[in-house]
């Protein structure tokens, strides 16, 4: 009996080790799996070749959030994270069937994971670097990420558009009218009104590195036609006439000695009237970005500029007289009242920008900019034809026998602003096009029509050269360009 007792104690000792060395460590989650493992069966978007362990939770990394054009003042850039619930979820197959395998978070239920795949392997996500133009993560630069290849992040970015605007005209002048009907109103100036004008806008910058600001040059002309209006002698009851009562003092020679100015305007065939205006703007920005993240990870961007600009407004007026026939063509008799007004503004301006991505490739803006600019006007009023100027032939005028031919130039205090509004579509990796409405308004200018002569003035050299610089402009239309990011 003690024999058989101790037989079964060694026994027991022997067997019980080997059958605890063969059964794993801790709890068992699945069934055994008779089948080897396959990538394809685990995740069916995997590469065929590819060795990826079953315990690695394989990632993809989503396209860079969308970014808006450069010119919308917000370089900065937003925080580049893989999307969780875009992960895919790996299967394991058993002999119970097919298991989820992925390890969760026991708060919130999601995925853990710091494997991302890009294109069969791995990498983690610190092997990314800083954020630069090449990994999509600048929001300076058109595109879904950048073209530039600087390992710092900055980008040239380039834009042109072509402009159609027309300039809201300013006070009617009457200057002719029918001497049977001295309430018609046979010629003003709103009859030449300026039409719709084409141009053009040109625009070069940089990003700095940093993604928070950024240079910019901007140029944009506008150049509208000569717009004419005539009146004619025999569309009138009792003949043309002009209203301008201060050429009654002024004389022309056309070959038969001085004659009163309105000999050759009263009884006419023919008025005519010419207006020109020209635009030119030039302007040199720092832009930057006032989000910082998270703020630039909402669909609202929102930055601010400031530098200086130059805009240069040329006005032209002429009202001419044909008292023989109709054609212009260069006789004598045919005078020419011209009148020239450039404003020269240049000054400090400030302003911001916001945009609203409504999709991932399309975002409205609204820009506002405003400064304070001195104008530097230079101004030419003359009466002239073929035989020379008119002269003013007024015994008790201090400028008796002087030529009607006047310069002069005063400085004024300007104020200017423009607002745009549109939208930006993102075309490619590097282009995106822009369209909108732009408004342009400045006060304390000078126009040409304002600086007519009016009663007995145009005998008085200093009246006439005293610039009227009290006017207001508006400028206003659509535009259309497209913008490269390099």
């Amino acid at each position: 009996m003690k024999t058989r007792v101790i037989s079964g104690v060694l026994t027991t000792l022997l067997i019980v080790p080997m059958v605890v060395a063969q059964v794993p460590q801790g709890p068992r989650l699945n069934p055994p799996n008779t089948e080897s493992y396959s990538p394809a069966i685990q995740n069916p978007y995997a590469p065929a070749a590819s060795t990826i362990p079953a315990r690695l939770v394989p990632k993809i990394i989503p396209p860079p959030p969308p970014r808006l054009p450069a010119t919308v003042f917000k370089p900065g850039f937003q925080q580049f994270l893989p999307d969780m619930s875009r992960s895919i979820r790996p299967l394991v197959r058993t002999d119970e069937g097919t298991r989820d395998e992925r390890a969760v978070d026991p708060i919130g239920g999601d995925p853990l994971s710091t494997n991302i795949v890009i294109g069969g392997g791995l990498l983690d996500p610190a092997d990314l670097g800083p954020p630069n133009c090449d990994t999509g993560q600048l929001n300076y630069g058109t595109g879904l990420d950048s073209c530039s290849s600087s390992s710092c992040g900055g980008c040239w970015f380039a834009t042109t558009s072509g402009l159609l605007m027309r300039r809201s005209d300013d006070d009617k002048l009457w200057v002719s009218f029918d001497q049977g009907d001295g309430s018609y109103h046979l010629l003003t100036t709103r009859h030449a009104e300026l039409d719709l004008g084409g141009g053009f806008e040109t625009r070069i910058g940089y990003a700095f590195c940093d993604g928070i600001y950024a240079v910019e040059g901007v140029y944009w002309g506008i150049f509208p036609g000569m717009q004419e209006a005539n009146g004619y002698g025999a569309n009138t009851v009792g003949g043309i006439a002009t209203t301008i009562l201060g050429l009654s003092n002024l004389t022309y020679d056309a070959g038969l000695g001085q004659q009163a100015l309105t000999v050759f305007f009263n009884g006419a065939e023919r008025h005519r009237i010419q207006r020109t205006s020209e635009f030119h703007n030039v302007e040199m920005n720092v832009l930057a970005n006032t989000c910082v993240n998270p703020c630039c990870d909402t669909n609202l961007r929102i930055g601010w500029l400031a530098g200086f600009r130059y805009m240069r407004y040329d006005d032209g007026f002429t009202y001419s007289t044909e008292p023989n026939e109709i054609p212009f063509d260069g006789d004598p008799e045919e005078l020419h009242y011209d009148i020239g007004c450039e404003n020269n503004l240049i000054g400090f301006q400030v302003g911001g920008r916001v945009d609203y991505c409504m999709t991932c490739a399309l975002s409205g803006f609204i820009g506002a900019k405003f400064g304070v600019y001195g104008n530097h006007i230079s101004h030419r009023s003359v009466i002239v034809g073929s035989n020379g100027f008119a002269i003013i032939n007024d015994a008790a005028s201090p400028f008796n026998g002087r030529d009607f031919n006047v310069n002069s130039n005063v400085n004024n205090v300007s104020f200017l602003g423009e607002i745009d509004l549109g939208l930006d579509y993102q075309i490619s990796r590097c282009w995106s096009a822009t369209m909108g409405y732009r408004a342009v308004a400045a006060t304390g200018v000078a126009h040409a029509t304002r600086q007519v002569i009016r009663d007995d003035t145009g005998t008085d050299l200093n009246w006439v050269g005293d610039v009227n610089k009290n006017g207001s402009l508006i400028l206003h239309g659509a535009f259309a360009g497209l913008e490269f990011c390099y």
